[in-house]
């Protein structure tokens, strides 16, 4: 496109594509900041719970009480 040469090692780095581990890691991330937003906002709702070990567990046993509601138990 702008009739420069495109160098032989970006070239070959630009055309192999993301790693496994590359997509794996973002993954991750995608989830650890969703989940810290979801602890955050539920001690931000409810201060009562007192700190964020106690508001992660409320949120993980709610995550799972939805999980049993959506199959019926």
């Amino acid at each position: 496109m702008t009739g420069q040469p495109f160098p032989a090692d970006i070239r070959d780095e630009f055309l192999e594509g993301v790693a496994e581990i590359d997509l794996v890691r973002s993954g991750l991330e995608d989830v650890m900041r969703s989940t810290w937003s979801r602890i955050a906002d539920l001690l931000e709702e409810q201060p009562d719970l007192g700190d964020y070990r106690t508001a992660a567990y409320v949120a993980s046993i709610r995550k799972v009480a939805d999980a049993y509601e959506a199959i019926g138990i």
